[in-house]
């Protein structure tokens, strides 16, 4: 397959391996978009990544270790690896959410720890990742309870977190479509 010249393509990101994949001193081959890459992972624990094309032998490509994963571009992206639209606005109404729900049930955060929590949740580049999202992004089936709860303890005290519930909702669907394809039945 011939390398693309889909600019458009060439300057997005796309994974290449599960970060776990690549060891310390080992190295893989992959295709992406018809170039041939080689992945790896010096002693250090520093990755590289090299394509090998036919006009240009062992020429270095970006690739970036986030949220578990080895990212590569071919081109110049002009955007951050998965930037969603709203995404950093709609972390931050998540916390304010969570935290009326504290300061309803008589446990208030104090600033500096939303403040905290804001910045590790909307932080462009972070490589920060939770268990969730890395069993979301598996198609495994992820641990909902816990918002669940939370969700419901936000009615109790009269502080109703919509945003939570509708993630608590959002993640059942996930569940249900992961168990079935897995042959299983869930709640």
């Amino acid at each position: 397959m011939p390398r693309t010249n889909d600019v458009v393509a060439l300057d997005d990101w796309y994974v290449i391996a599960h970060a776990s994949e690549i060891k310390s001193g080992a190295s893989e081959r992959t295709v992406l978009l018809g170039e041939d890459l080689t992945v790896s992972r010096d002693r250090a624990g520093v990755v590289r990544c090299v394509a090998h094309s036919a006009e240009d032998l062992g020429i270095a490509v970006p690739v970036v270790e986030r949220y578990s994963f080895l990212w590569v571009t071919l081109g110049n992206p002009t955007r951050d690896i998965v930037a969603v639209p709203g995404g950093a606005e709609f972390a931050r109404a998540v916390v304010a959410e969570a935290a009326a729900v504290a300061v309803a049930a008589g446990h208030p955060v104090s600033g500096d720890e939303l403040r905290r929590t804001e910045q590790t949740l909307t932080a462009a580049g972070s490589t920060a990742t939770a268990s969730m999202s890395r069993d979301l992004l598996a198609g495994r089936p992820v641990e909902v309870d816990v918002l669940a709860d939370f969700a419901e303890r936000g009615r109790a005290v009269g502080a109703p977190a919509r945003l939570i519930e509708v993630s608590v909702l959002g993640l059942r669907v996930h569940n249900r479509r992961a168990l079935a394809a897995n042959g299983e039945r869930g709640r």
